[in-house]
């Protein structure tokens, strides 16, 4: 719900991609959009206080969010645009969770 909350754009898309991870696709979204969409969405699931008693981020349910971008100047397949996310969200997991990053290619050198 908090997901599809922060998706407000008739085009936007919201999809389970796998047990604990969702997909978005946001088409004519940028860099800067995604960003503010992935701090809202990290933002609106704090407020919702859900309880994570397992969790050794926080006591509440948080999120990690890792971005790609494809546009017209680098139109990706998707299989390349869900691998690059992937590595984004991985980079954001790495980082303390809870967060969001960017798909950079210095990635590919991890």
């Amino acid at each position: 719900n908090i997901l599809t909350g922060v998706m407000k754009r008739k085009g936007d898309f919201v999809a389970r991609y796998g047990g604990e991870e969702f997909v978005c696709v946001l088409p004519g979204t940028n860099a800067d959009n995604a960003r503010d969409l992935s701090t809202d969405i990290i933002n609106k699931l704090a407020q919702a206080d859900i309880p994570h008693e397992y969790s050794d981020v926080a006591k509440h349910i948080t999120f990690s969010i890792g971005i790609a971008i494809s546009n017209a100047e680098q139109v990706l397949m998707p299989e390349t645009i869900i691998k690059q996310a992937d590595k984004a969200l991985y980079s954001a997991k790495n980082s303390g969770k809870n967060c969001f990053k960017l798909y950079s290619n210095a990635f590919e050198s991890n």
